[in-house]
Protein backbone atom coordinates (compact mmCIF):
# COMPACT_ATOMS: atom_id res chain seq x y z
CA UNK A 1 0.00 0.00 0.00
CA UNK A 2 1.08 3.59 -0.59
CA UNK A 3 2.48 5.08 2.62
CA UNK A 4 0.72 7.99 4.23
CA UNK A 5 2.34 11.07 2.75
CA UNK A 6 2.26 14.60 4.04
CA UNK A 7 1.86 16.32 0.70
CA UNK A 8 0.75 19.67 -0.55
CA UNK A 9 -0.01 20.43 -4.11
CA UNK A 10 0.02 24.00 -5.37
CA UNK A 11 -0.25 25.41 -8.86
CA UNK A 12 1.45 28.78 -8.92
CA UNK A 13 3.81 30.89 -10.96
CA UNK A 14 7.38 29.79 -10.44
CA UNK A 15 9.93 32.54 -9.97
CA UNK A 16 12.00 31.51 -12.94
CA UNK A 17 8.93 31.72 -15.21
CA UNK A 18 7.70 35.03 -13.79
CA UNK A 19 9.59 37.32 -16.23
CA UNK A 20 8.02 35.54 -19.19
CA UNK A 21 4.60 35.82 -17.63
CA UNK A 22 5.07 39.56 -17.06
CA UNK A 23 6.18 40.09 -20.65
CA UNK A 24 3.03 38.35 -21.82
CA UNK A 25 0.58 40.63 -20.06
CA UNK A 26 0.00 42.35 -23.40
CA UNK A 27 -1.59 40.32 -26.23
CA UNK A 28 1.00 38.89 -28.61
CA UNK A 29 1.36 40.90 -31.82
CA UNK A 30 0.66 39.18 -35.12
CA UNK A 31 1.29 39.70 -38.82
CA UNK A 32 -2.12 38.23 -39.58
CA UNK A 33 -4.69 40.30 -41.50
CA UNK A 34 -7.10 40.11 -38.55
CA UNK A 35 -6.24 41.94 -35.34
CA UNK A 36 -5.38 39.78 -32.36
CA UNK A 37 -8.16 39.54 -29.75
CA UNK A 38 -7.61 41.15 -26.39
CA UNK A 39 -7.21 38.66 -23.57
CA UNK A 40 -9.42 38.84 -20.52
CA UNK A 41 -8.66 37.52 -17.02
CA UNK A 42 -11.36 34.85 -17.38
CA UNK A 43 -10.35 33.77 -20.87
CA UNK A 44 -10.69 29.96 -21.07
CA UNK A 45 -7.57 27.91 -21.71
CA UNK A 46 -7.81 26.33 -25.15
CA UNK A 47 -5.33 23.85 -26.55
CA UNK A 48 -4.83 21.71 -29.62
CA UNK A 49 -2.57 18.87 -30.77
CA UNK A 50 -0.23 18.67 -33.75
CA UNK A 51 -2.22 16.01 -35.71
CA UNK A 52 -5.51 17.98 -35.53
CA UNK A 53 -4.93 21.76 -35.32
CA UNK A 54 -8.50 22.44 -36.50
CA UNK A 55 -9.81 21.16 -33.15
CA UNK A 56 -9.70 22.97 -29.80
CA UNK A 57 -10.31 21.63 -26.30
CA UNK A 58 -10.80 23.40 -22.99
CA UNK A 59 -8.22 22.72 -20.30
CA UNK A 60 -9.44 21.31 -16.99
CA UNK A 61 -10.57 23.74 -14.34
CA UNK A 62 -7.73 24.80 -12.03
CA UNK A 63 -9.92 24.56 -8.93
CA UNK A 64 -8.82 21.87 -6.40
CA UNK A 65 -10.74 18.93 -7.86
CA UNK A 66 -9.85 15.24 -7.45
CA UNK A 67 -7.11 15.42 -10.08
CA UNK A 68 -5.59 18.43 -8.33
CA UNK A 69 -5.51 16.59 -5.00
CA UNK A 70 -4.27 13.23 -6.28
CA UNK A 71 -0.54 13.35 -7.02
CA UNK A 72 -0.10 9.65 -7.96
CA UNK A 73 -0.65 9.03 -11.72
CA UNK A 74 -1.70 5.44 -10.97
CA UNK A 75 -4.70 6.73 -9.00
CA UNK A 76 -5.96 9.26 -11.55
CA UNK A 77 -8.14 6.70 -13.33
CA UNK A 78 -11.71 5.54 -12.79
CA UNK A 79 -10.18 2.37 -11.34
CA UNK A 80 -6.72 2.58 -9.79
CA UNK A 81 -3.85 0.96 -11.64
CA UNK A 82 -1.84 -1.72 -9.84
CA UNK A 83 1.74 -0.82 -8.88
CA UNK A 84 4.54 -2.20 -6.72
CA UNK A 85 3.28 0.11 -3.98
CA UNK A 86 5.39 3.23 -4.32
CA UNK A 87 5.09 6.35 -6.45
CA UNK A 88 6.49 5.84 -9.94
CA UNK A 89 6.68 2.05 -9.72
CA UNK A 90 5.82 -0.30 -12.59
CA UNK A 91 2.10 -0.03 -13.27
CA UNK A 92 -0.66 -1.85 -15.13
CA UNK A 93 -4.49 -1.66 -15.25
CA UNK A 94 -6.22 -3.70 -12.57
CA UNK A 95 -9.17 -4.27 -14.91
CA UNK A 96 -8.35 -6.25 -18.04
CA UNK A 97 -7.95 -3.96 -21.04
CA UNK A 98 -7.09 -4.45 -24.70
CA UNK A 99 -4.71 -1.68 -25.71
CA UNK A 100 -4.81 -0.51 -29.34
CA UNK A 101 -1.71 -1.80 -31.15
CA UNK A 102 -0.63 -1.62 -34.78
CA UNK A 103 2.26 -3.57 -36.24
CA UNK A 104 5.53 -4.23 -34.41
CA UNK A 105 5.59 -3.85 -30.63
CA UNK A 106 8.48 -4.45 -28.22
CA UNK A 107 6.01 -5.52 -25.53
CA UNK A 108 7.44 -3.59 -22.55
CA UNK A 109 4.85 -1.13 -21.21
CA UNK A 110 5.37 -1.08 -17.45
CA UNK A 111 6.30 2.63 -17.41
CA UNK A 112 3.93 3.90 -20.12
CA UNK A 113 1.89 5.70 -17.46
CA UNK A 114 4.74 8.15 -16.80
CA UNK A 115 5.84 8.92 -20.39
CA UNK A 116 5.05 11.87 -22.65
CA UNK A 117 4.69 11.10 -26.36
CA UNK A 118 5.20 13.85 -29.03
CA UNK A 119 1.55 13.73 -30.12
CA UNK A 120 0.45 14.33 -26.49
CA UNK A 121 2.06 17.77 -26.19
CA UNK A 122 -0.57 20.49 -25.85
CA UNK A 123 -0.27 23.72 -27.81
CA UNK A 124 -2.27 26.50 -26.15
CA UNK A 125 -4.13 28.99 -28.33
CA UNK A 126 -4.26 31.82 -25.80
CA UNK A 127 -2.67 35.16 -26.65
CA UNK A 128 -1.09 35.51 -23.20
CA UNK A 129 1.62 33.27 -21.79
CA UNK A 130 0.48 30.33 -19.68
CA UNK A 131 2.42 28.72 -16.84
CA UNK A 132 1.39 25.93 -14.47
CA UNK A 133 3.66 24.41 -11.82
CA UNK A 134 2.84 21.67 -9.33
CA UNK A 135 4.85 20.06 -6.54
CA UNK A 136 3.99 17.29 -4.09
CA UNK A 137 6.51 16.49 -1.34
CA UNK A 138 6.78 13.15 0.44
CA UNK A 139 8.41 12.18 3.70
CA UNK A 140 11.77 13.67 2.72
CA UNK A 141 13.48 15.64 -0.04
CA UNK A 142 14.09 12.33 -1.81
CA UNK A 143 10.33 11.78 -2.23
CA UNK A 144 8.29 14.04 -4.44
CA UNK A 145 6.63 14.82 -7.73
CA UNK A 146 7.16 17.97 -9.79
CA UNK A 147 5.34 19.05 -12.96
CA UNK A 148 5.48 22.16 -15.11
CA UNK A 149 3.79 23.47 -18.24
CA UNK A 150 4.61 26.60 -20.19
CA UNK A 151 3.20 28.01 -23.43
CA UNK A 152 3.49 31.32 -25.24
CA UNK A 153 2.42 32.79 -28.56
CA UNK A 154 4.95 35.13 -30.16
CA UNK A 155 4.67 37.83 -32.79
CA UNK A 156 3.72 36.41 -36.16
CA UNK A 157 1.66 33.61 -34.62
CA UNK A 158 4.50 31.25 -33.65
CA UNK A 159 3.70 29.21 -30.56
CA UNK A 160 6.05 27.47 -28.10
CA UNK A 161 4.94 24.81 -25.63
CA UNK A 162 6.76 22.79 -22.95
CA UNK A 163 5.77 20.09 -20.48
CA UNK A 164 8.01 18.49 -17.85
CA UNK A 165 7.39 15.87 -15.16
CA UNK A 166 9.70 14.50 -12.49
CA UNK A 167 9.03 11.67 -10.03
CA UNK A 168 11.38 10.41 -7.35
CA UNK A 169 10.53 8.06 -4.50
CA UNK A 170 12.57 5.93 -2.10
CA UNK A 171 9.75 3.51 -1.33
CA UNK A 172 9.00 1.86 2.02
CA UNK A 173 11.26 -1.16 1.60
CA UNK A 174 14.96 -1.39 0.84
CA UNK A 175 16.19 -0.79 -2.71
CA UNK A 176 12.86 0.31 -4.12
CA UNK A 177 13.89 3.72 -5.45
CA UNK A 178 12.21 5.16 -8.56
CA UNK A 179 13.33 8.19 -10.55
CA UNK A 180 11.60 9.36 -13.73
CA UNK A 181 12.06 12.37 -15.97
CA UNK A 182 9.70 13.16 -18.86
CA UNK A 183 10.15 16.21 -21.11
CA UNK A 184 8.43 17.38 -24.29
CA UNK A 185 8.71 20.74 -26.01
CA UNK A 186 8.02 22.07 -29.46
CA UNK A 187 7.02 24.90 -31.74
CA UNK A 188 3.96 25.58 -33.87
CA UNK A 189 4.69 27.79 -36.88
CA UNK A 190 1.90 28.95 -39.23
CA UNK A 191 3.08 30.37 -42.58
CA UNK A 192 0.43 32.31 -44.45
CA UNK A 193 -3.10 30.94 -44.50
CA UNK A 194 -2.34 27.54 -46.02
CA UNK A 195 0.66 26.00 -44.26
CA UNK A 196 1.57 25.21 -40.68
CA UNK A 197 4.22 23.00 -39.09
CA UNK A 198 4.72 21.44 -35.66
CA UNK A 199 8.17 20.34 -34.52
CA UNK A 200 8.23 18.40 -31.22
CA UNK A 201 11.02 16.73 -29.24
CA UNK A 202 10.20 14.32 -26.41
CA UNK A 203 12.55 12.48 -24.06
CA UNK A 204 11.72 10.06 -21.24
CA UNK A 205 14.20 8.53 -18.78
CA UNK A 206 12.74 6.00 -16.32
CA UNK A 207 14.72 4.22 -13.60
CA UNK A 208 13.68 1.74 -10.93
CA UNK A 209 15.67 -0.22 -8.35
CA UNK A 210 14.64 -3.85 -8.02
CA UNK A 211 14.53 -5.72 -4.72
CA UNK A 212 12.62 -8.81 -5.87
CA UNK A 213 9.96 -8.39 -3.19
CA UNK A 214 9.94 -9.55 0.42
CA UNK A 215 11.27 -13.04 1.17
CA UNK A 216 8.42 -14.02 3.50
CA UNK A 217 5.27 -12.51 4.94
CA UNK A 218 6.27 -14.00 8.29
CA UNK A 219 8.67 -11.08 8.70
CA UNK A 220 5.76 -8.76 9.51
CA UNK A 221 4.90 -8.16 13.15
CA UNK A 222 6.65 -10.05 15.94
CA UNK A 223 9.91 -8.47 17.10
CA UNK A 224 10.24 -6.22 14.07
CA UNK A 225 10.16 -2.68 15.44
CA UNK A 226 11.92 -1.00 12.51
CA UNK A 227 9.00 -1.30 10.14
CA UNK A 228 9.19 -1.98 6.41
CA UNK A 229 12.83 -0.94 6.13
CA UNK A 230 13.85 -3.99 8.19
CA UNK A 231 11.82 -6.53 6.20
CA UNK A 232 14.23 -8.83 4.28
CA UNK A 233 14.02 -8.68 0.47
CA UNK A 234 15.32 -11.07 -2.17
CA UNK A 235 17.78 -8.72 -3.92
CA UNK A 236 19.53 -6.95 -1.06
CA UNK A 237 22.86 -6.00 -2.64
CA UNK A 238 21.67 -2.70 -4.23
CA UNK A 239 22.83 -3.73 -7.72
CA UNK A 240 19.66 -4.66 -9.60
CA UNK A 241 18.39 -1.81 -11.78
CA UNK A 242 15.85 -1.32 -14.54
CA UNK A 243 16.38 1.59 -16.94
CA UNK A 244 14.24 2.58 -19.89
CA UNK A 245 14.65 5.56 -22.19
CA UNK A 246 12.89 7.00 -25.23
CA UNK A 247 13.71 9.89 -27.56
CA UNK A 248 11.43 11.16 -30.33
CA UNK A 249 11.73 13.99 -32.84
CA UNK A 250 8.54 14.55 -34.79
CA UNK A 251 7.72 16.95 -37.63
CA UNK A 252 4.06 17.36 -38.63
CA UNK A 253 3.21 19.51 -41.66
CA UNK A 254 -0.26 20.59 -42.84
CA UNK A 255 -0.94 22.14 -46.25
CA UNK A 256 -4.44 23.42 -47.02
CA UNK A 257 -5.07 22.65 -50.68
CA UNK A 258 -8.57 24.10 -50.96
CA UNK A 259 -11.43 25.49 -48.92
CA UNK A 260 -11.27 27.02 -45.49
CA UNK A 261 -7.97 28.43 -44.32
CA UNK A 262 -6.68 27.67 -40.85
CA UNK A 263 -7.25 29.49 -37.62
CA UNK A 264 -4.09 31.01 -36.19
CA UNK A 265 -2.36 30.00 -32.97
CA UNK A 266 -4.57 32.27 -30.84
CA UNK A 267 -7.70 30.49 -32.05
CA UNK A 268 -9.21 33.29 -34.17
CA UNK A 269 -10.76 32.49 -37.52
CA UNK A 270 -8.97 34.07 -40.46
CA UNK A 271 -11.06 32.74 -43.36
CA UNK A 272 -14.48 31.37 -44.30
CA UNK A 273 -15.89 28.05 -43.13
CA UNK A 274 -16.12 26.22 -46.46
CA UNK A 275 -15.11 22.57 -46.69
CA UNK A 276 -11.36 22.15 -46.47
CA UNK A 277 -9.02 19.78 -48.28
CA UNK A 278 -5.70 19.25 -46.49
CA UNK A 279 -2.52 17.24 -47.05
CA UNK A 280 -0.63 16.16 -43.91
CA UNK A 281 2.85 14.66 -43.66
CA UNK A 282 4.35 13.35 -40.40
CA UNK A 283 7.99 12.35 -40.06
CA UNK A 284 9.16 10.73 -36.79
CA UNK A 285 12.60 9.57 -35.72
CA UNK A 286 12.70 7.59 -32.48
CA UNK A 287 15.06 5.65 -30.26
CA UNK A 288 14.10 3.33 -27.38
CA UNK A 289 16.37 1.49 -24.94
CA UNK A 290 15.39 -1.16 -22.40
CA UNK A 291 17.94 -2.44 -19.89
CA UNK A 292 17.94 -4.66 -16.81
CA UNK A 293 21.26 -5.36 -15.09
CA UNK A 294 22.38 -7.07 -11.89
CA UNK A 295 26.14 -7.38 -11.51
CA UNK A 296 27.95 -10.03 -9.46
CA UNK A 297 24.81 -11.98 -8.62
CA UNK A 298 25.21 -13.81 -5.27
CA UNK A 299 24.59 -17.54 -5.31
CA UNK A 300 21.71 -17.02 -2.87
CA UNK A 301 19.83 -15.11 -5.62
CA UNK A 302 19.99 -18.05 -8.04
CA UNK A 303 16.79 -19.47 -6.53
CA UNK A 304 14.99 -16.17 -7.07
CA UNK A 305 16.03 -15.84 -10.74
CA UNK A 306 15.33 -19.48 -11.64
CA UNK A 307 15.63 -20.00 -15.42
CA UNK A 308 16.83 -16.42 -15.83
CA UNK A 309 20.02 -17.21 -13.89
CA UNK A 310 22.22 -17.72 -16.95
CA UNK A 311 25.51 -16.26 -15.71
CA UNK A 312 26.68 -15.86 -12.09
CA UNK A 313 29.05 -13.06 -13.14
CA UNK A 314 26.03 -10.84 -13.76
CA UNK A 315 22.63 -10.73 -15.43
CA UNK A 316 21.85 -8.30 -18.23
CA UNK A 317 19.11 -7.82 -20.78
CA UNK A 318 19.59 -4.99 -23.26
CA UNK A 319 17.34 -4.03 -26.17
CA UNK A 320 17.71 -0.99 -28.41
CA UNK A 321 15.20 0.08 -31.05
CA UNK A 322 15.62 2.75 -33.70
CA UNK A 323 12.72 3.65 -35.95
CA UNK A 324 11.91 6.02 -38.79
CA UNK A 325 8.25 6.62 -39.59
CA UNK A 326 6.64 8.42 -42.53
CA UNK A 327 2.91 9.00 -42.80
CA UNK A 328 0.94 10.87 -45.49
CA UNK A 329 -2.75 11.67 -45.04
CA UNK A 330 -5.29 13.42 -47.30
CA UNK A 331 -8.07 14.96 -45.25
CA UNK A 332 -11.33 16.77 -45.86
CA UNK A 333 -13.47 18.35 -43.14
CA UNK A 334 -16.16 20.99 -42.66
CA UNK A 335 -15.37 23.57 -39.94
CA UNK A 336 -18.18 24.43 -37.55
CA UNK A 337 -17.16 27.48 -35.58
CA UNK A 338 -13.80 27.95 -33.92
CA UNK A 339 -12.16 24.72 -32.84
CA UNK A 340 -14.91 22.39 -34.07
CA UNK A 341 -15.83 20.43 -37.18
CA UNK A 342 -19.09 18.87 -38.32
CA UNK A 343 -17.50 16.00 -40.21
CA UNK A 344 -14.07 14.57 -41.01
CA UNK A 345 -12.76 12.07 -43.56
CA UNK A 346 -9.12 11.06 -44.06
CA UNK A 347 -7.15 8.38 -45.90
CA UNK A 348 -3.42 7.79 -46.12
CA UNK A 349 -0.38 5.53 -46.01
CA UNK A 350 2.02 4.91 -43.12
CA UNK A 351 5.48 3.33 -43.38
CA UNK A 352 7.79 2.47 -40.46
CA UNK A 353 11.37 1.21 -40.62
CA UNK A 354 12.75 -0.60 -37.55
CA UNK A 355 16.32 -1.42 -36.53
CA UNK A 356 16.21 -3.71 -33.49
CA UNK A 357 19.27 -4.82 -31.50
CA UNK A 358 18.41 -7.33 -28.78
CA UNK A 359 21.68 -8.70 -27.45
CA UNK A 360 23.13 -10.67 -29.13
CA UNK A 361 20.91 -10.52 -32.28
CA UNK A 362 19.84 -7.73 -34.63
CA UNK A 363 17.09 -7.43 -37.24
CA UNK A 364 15.77 -4.81 -39.66
CA UNK A 365 12.32 -4.72 -41.21
CA UNK A 366 9.45 -2.44 -42.23
CA UNK A 367 5.73 -2.05 -41.52
CA UNK A 368 3.31 -0.69 -44.11
CA UNK A 369 -0.33 0.21 -43.42
CA UNK A 370 -3.24 1.87 -45.17
CA UNK A 371 -4.91 4.24 -42.70
CA UNK A 372 -8.31 5.88 -42.59
CA UNK A 373 -10.29 8.09 -40.19
CA UNK A 374 -13.88 9.29 -40.24
CA UNK A 375 -15.92 11.43 -37.84
CA UNK A 376 -19.44 12.84 -37.83
CA UNK A 377 -20.38 15.50 -35.27
CA UNK A 378 -23.55 17.36 -36.31
CA UNK A 379 -24.11 18.68 -32.76
CA UNK A 380 -22.58 18.63 -29.30
CA UNK A 381 -24.97 15.81 -28.37
CA UNK A 382 -23.88 13.40 -31.09
CA UNK A 383 -20.39 12.27 -31.97
CA UNK A 384 -19.32 9.28 -34.04
CA UNK A 385 -15.69 8.41 -34.82
CA UNK A 386 -14.17 5.53 -36.75
CA UNK A 387 -10.47 4.75 -37.28
CA UNK A 388 -8.92 1.89 -39.20
CA UNK A 389 -5.56 0.46 -40.31
CA UNK A 390 -5.00 -2.33 -42.84
CA UNK A 391 -1.62 -4.07 -43.17
CA UNK A 392 0.11 -4.44 -46.53
CA UNK A 393 2.94 -6.67 -47.83
CA UNK A 394 4.64 -8.31 -44.82
CA UNK A 395 1.82 -6.98 -42.62
CA UNK A 396 -0.86 -8.66 -44.72
CA UNK A 397 -3.74 -9.96 -42.62
CA UNK A 398 -3.16 -7.43 -39.84
CA UNK A 399 -5.73 -4.75 -39.07
CA UNK A 400 -7.06 -2.42 -36.42
CA UNK A 401 -10.58 -0.97 -36.22
CA UNK A 402 -11.66 1.49 -33.52
CA UNK A 403 -15.09 3.07 -33.17
CA UNK A 404 -16.57 5.53 -30.66
CA UNK A 405 -20.12 6.80 -30.29
CA UNK A 406 -21.57 9.42 -27.93
CA UNK A 407 -25.27 10.19 -27.72
CA UNK A 408 -26.46 13.02 -25.46
CA UNK A 409 -29.84 12.60 -23.79
CA UNK A 410 -30.11 16.07 -22.28
CA UNK A 411 -31.17 15.99 -18.64
CA UNK A 412 -31.32 12.17 -18.84
CA UNK A 413 -27.53 11.95 -19.24
CA UNK A 414 -25.58 10.42 -22.10
CA UNK A 415 -24.76 7.09 -23.69
CA UNK A 416 -21.29 6.13 -24.93
CA UNK A 417 -20.09 3.10 -26.83
CA UNK A 418 -16.65 1.89 -27.86
CA UNK A 419 -15.42 -0.89 -30.16
CA UNK A 420 -11.91 -2.22 -30.77
CA UNK A 421 -11.04 -5.09 -33.07
CA UNK A 422 -7.49 -5.90 -34.14
CA UNK A 423 -5.08 -8.56 -35.39
CA UNK A 424 -1.44 -7.86 -34.71
CA UNK A 425 1.94 -9.61 -34.36
CA UNK A 426 2.96 -11.01 -30.96
CA UNK A 427 5.22 -8.70 -28.95
CA UNK A 428 8.97 -9.13 -29.44
CA UNK A 429 9.70 -10.12 -25.82
CA UNK A 430 6.97 -12.78 -26.01
CA UNK A 431 8.65 -14.30 -29.05
CA UNK A 432 12.23 -14.29 -27.78
CA UNK A 433 14.24 -13.32 -24.73
CA UNK A 434 17.96 -13.30 -24.02
CA UNK A 435 19.61 -12.83 -20.63
CA UNK A 436 23.39 -12.30 -20.60
CA UNK A 437 23.28 -13.23 -24.32
CA UNK A 438 21.84 -16.65 -23.48
CA UNK A 439 18.47 -17.77 -24.87
CA UNK A 440 15.77 -18.02 -22.20
CA UNK A 441 12.91 -18.67 -24.64
CA UNK A 442 12.25 -18.67 -28.37
CA UNK A 443 8.65 -18.95 -29.62
CA UNK A 444 6.69 -18.75 -32.85
CA UNK A 445 3.21 -17.65 -31.80
CA UNK A 446 0.21 -17.06 -34.04
CA UNK A 447 -1.00 -13.49 -34.34
CA UNK A 448 -3.55 -12.61 -31.62
CA UNK A 449 -7.04 -11.51 -32.64
CA UNK A 450 -8.53 -9.17 -30.03
CA UNK A 451 -12.05 -7.77 -29.77
CA UNK A 452 -13.44 -5.42 -27.14
CA UNK A 453 -16.89 -3.85 -26.82
CA UNK A 454 -18.06 -1.50 -24.08
CA UNK A 455 -21.09 0.66 -23.29
CA UNK A 456 -21.42 3.45 -20.74
CA UNK A 457 -24.36 5.34 -19.27
CA UNK A 458 -23.52 8.56 -17.44
CA UNK A 459 -25.32 11.25 -15.46
CA UNK A 460 -22.59 13.93 -15.24
CA UNK A 461 -24.54 16.32 -13.01
CA UNK A 462 -24.85 13.58 -10.34
CA UNK A 463 -21.33 12.23 -10.85
CA UNK A 464 -22.75 8.83 -11.83
CA UNK A 465 -21.32 6.52 -14.48
CA UNK A 466 -21.77 2.80 -15.17
CA UNK A 467 -19.84 0.80 -17.76
CA UNK A 468 -20.12 -2.74 -19.04
CA UNK A 469 -17.40 -4.29 -21.21
CA UNK A 470 -16.69 -7.62 -22.86
CA UNK A 471 -13.40 -8.85 -24.31
CA UNK A 472 -12.64 -11.80 -26.58
CA UNK A 473 -9.05 -12.77 -27.39
CA UNK A 474 -7.92 -15.61 -29.64
CA UNK A 475 -4.30 -16.83 -29.70
CA UNK A 476 -3.73 -15.09 -26.35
Amino acid sequence: MQPQRAHTFARLLALFFLPLGLLAQQPASSTRPVAAPKSTPDEPLQFTFAPTPELSELDADTLPDSRFRQYDPARRHTVDWGTLGNLGASARPLFFEIAPRRGFDVGIHNFDLYRIAPQELRFYRNANAFTEVGYSRGRSQDDGEFSAKFARTFAGGMNFSLEYRNIKNLGQYRYQNTKHNALAFGGWLPVGKRYEAFLVFAKNTLKQQENGGITSADAFGGDNVGGAIDIPVWLDDNKALTRQGTQDLQLTQHLKIAGAAQTDSTGREIADSRRALRLTHTLTWGKETYKYAHGDVPATDAVFYGDFFTDARGLRHYLELRRLENAVMLTTFKPKGTGRRSDFLAAGLSHSYFDVAQEPETQRFSNLFLTGNAAFTPSERFNFELRGDLGLLENGGEYRLEGRLKLGLGAAGELRGQLLSQRRPPALVAERLFVSKQTVWSNDFAKPVENSLSATYALPRFGFEATGATHLVNNF
